[in-house]
């Protein structure tokens, strides 16, 4: 079966056996009065709701509040300073991280989550965590970037060959209905 269009019309179990892209899920939440911001999979729950019920979710699901992040000064931050509730990376956190770590430094997801999930730890902690795990080769992807897992996937399955042939398999698997996992059966679309 071809890809239907996302629409209102679009049952249930189509809605969930197809990949859609994130823009593709606001734009349909926009235009039919569903709240279209947060994660890929806050927009597909709401989305799911509505072809289920019909019930249009407007507001976000949590209120947004301002970070502590935000408001502080990041020129007082030193090694000692607790990392506090609602961390957000950002380019003067990335600035303290590398005049301490240098240059090589690098936002990463799971950097990124110990952060976010010790809010009592200091920044020396989160130093710590970043070089022990900095040569750390593969991170679980979480499950709304299945691209990039699929992409890693097909690498880790297929040496020697290119990313623009993952990339063409990546196409041809989204356009299938089912799960969006890489299998030996997507190198069909090489042929």
């Amino acid at each position: 079966m071809k890809r239907p269009a996302l629409n209102e019309k679009t049952s249930l179990d189509d809605f969930k056996q197809f990949y859609w892209l994130k823009e593709e899920l606001q734009l349909f939440c926009k235009e039919n009065g569903i709240y279209a911001g947060g994660s890929k999979i806050d927009i597909s729950k709401r989305i799911e709701h509505f072809l289920k019920t019909g019930q249009k979710i407007k507001t976000p699901d949590v209120k947004s509040s301002r970070s502590v992040s935000d408001n502080r000064n990041y020129s007082e931050i030193t090694v000692h300073t607790m990392i506090g509730e609602n961390y957000k990376s950002s380019e003067p956190l990335r600035d303290f991280f590398e005049s301490i770590i240098g240059k090589q430094f690098k936002f990463t997801v799971v950097f990124q989550q110990f952060c976010k999930n010790n809010p009592n730890k200091t920044y020396q902690d989160a130093i710590n965590f970043w070089h022990k795990n900095r040569n750390r080769k593969t991170f679980k992807i979480a499950p709304q970037f299945e691209y990039n897992t699929y992409i890693r996937d097909f690498i880790a399955a297929n040496k020697g060959k290119k990313l623009s042939d993952a990339i063409l398999c990546w196409k041809y698997k989204k356009s299938l209905r089912g799960d969006n996992k890489y299998a030996d059966a997507d190198l069909s679309a090489l042929k």
